[in-house]
């Protein structure tokens, strides 16, 4: 009996060390230069309440890590991938219950980085998050 409280605290106890270092769930954050770039540059975001900007960092976050990101011709700068990713973001503004199942690439030229931001947008299909109504 004292052998399994044992076992059952320790698996607590790995259990809390696994979620507390984000092994269990994929947390993504922004570093403060992607912070920073958002501030800068994203007009949805300075506008934003707190709550809002919460989101939209979380949002920007997967985007920015879970993404494979190709340049055609040139070499995609972070300040690229938190805009694109910003434009993605913007989409869910307001649709709590939204989300965007992108695909794991996003490529830009030279010349069309603008058009490719919001190509990033229209391409990503919208749907309902599981279990909301």
């Amino acid at each position: 009996m004292g052998l399994l409280i044992l076992l059952g605290v320790l698996g607590l106890l790995v259990f809390w060390a696994a979620a507390y270092s984000g092994l269990l769930w994929r947390t993504r954050k922004l570093s403060s230069a992607h912070k920073a770039v958002l501030a800068k540059y994203a007009i949805s975001y300075q506008r934003a309440h707190a709550a809002d900007r919460q989101r939209m960092e979380r949002i920007v976050a997967t985007f920015v890590h879970d993404k494979d990101w190709v340049g055609a011709g040139i070499e995609v700068a972070e300040e690229m991938k938190v805009m694109i990713s910003a434009c993605a973001a913007q989409l869910l503004k307001g649709h709590p219950d939204m989300v965007l199942a992108h695909s794991n690439a996003s490529s830009s030229t030279p010349t069309h980085t603008a058009t490719t931001a919001a190509g990033a947008c229209i391409k990503a299909k919208c749907g309902r998050v599981p279990g909301r109504s």
